[in-house]
């Protein structure tokens, strides 16, 4: 039976980045490094297998520690605050001929101080997870929203 991955593979860089990590991770499978090369060279198959075991782990601890994510365009804010059990959802839109560029950081916030409504729309709203938190954040990160230090959700928040 072949092990079917929740994530992405990790590269080359990334496995060797965390060569320690592996080694340890192969020993708690009972995989030693003479196992490892030979699996390597005559079952290149479970030698994947074993790494896309491993890029799960990596992977699932690098997004249970998200706890913020955006995603900007230049007249649209998406700021998410990633719960246990849901996502909090606080968008931003500014009309088409508004001048700012919302993927700079220091426009947003000067927008929103000096904007005396001028067409600004602000909404909020919470929805569980339709799939396990993790694999949701992976879309995401995958779909262009980047993690986030949640400071600006927090500033949006206060005006909703």
């Amino acid at each position: 039976m072949s092990y079917q991955p929740k994530f992405r593979q990790l590269t080359d860089e990334e496995l060797q980045e965390l060569e320690k990590e592996f080694v340890q991770f192969l020993c708690a499978n009972t995989v030693t490094a003479d196992d490892w090369v030979k699996v390597k060279e005559e079952e290149p198959e479970r030698a994947h297998q074993l790494i896309d075991m491993f890029s799960d782990v990596v992977m699932e601890k690098a997004l249970t520690n998200i706890k913020y994510l955006e995603h900007r365009q230049e007249k649209e804010l998406m700021l998410f605050h990633c719960k246990e059990e849901s996502m909090e959802l606080i968008g931003l839109n500014v009309p088409a001929d508004a001048d700012v560029d919302l993927r700079e950081p220091a426009s947003v916030q000067a927008y929103v101080e000096n904007s005396e409504d001028g067409g600004l729309s602000v909404f909020k709203v919470e929805k569980p997870y339709a799939k396990s938190r993790e694999e949701e954040m992976f879309d995401m990160t995958n779909t262009g929203c980047l993690v986030s230090d949640g400071a600006l959700f927090y500033l949006l928040e206060k005006m909703v």
